[in-house]
Order: structure tokens, then C-alpha cells, then sequence
């Protein structure tokens, strides 16, 4: 099975930040793309 796709919006933001920080803990399991202002 491919990997999980996931879009985070609101990165930049501190829940956003730790959010993207526990999903690169598991970066071979998912595709992440952000959108950042």
C-alpha cells in the first residue's frame, strides 16, 4: 500500500506547527503538502 496523502492548512500556526512535527516523525508513512501564508 502507497503512502497516506495528508494536507495540513494553517502550518505556520502553533498546532499547525506541532501537528506537522508529529507527522514528520512518520514521514515514510505519509505524503505531506502544507499551504502557508
Amino acid at each position: 500500500m502507497g503512502k497516506k496523502k495528508v494536507l495540513l492548512t494553517g502550518a505556520s500556526g502553533t498546532i499547525g506547527k506541532e501537528t506537522f512535527k508529529e507527522l514528520l516523525k512518520k514521514a515514510d508513512e505519509y505524503d505531506i503538502s502544507l499551504f502557508l501564508r
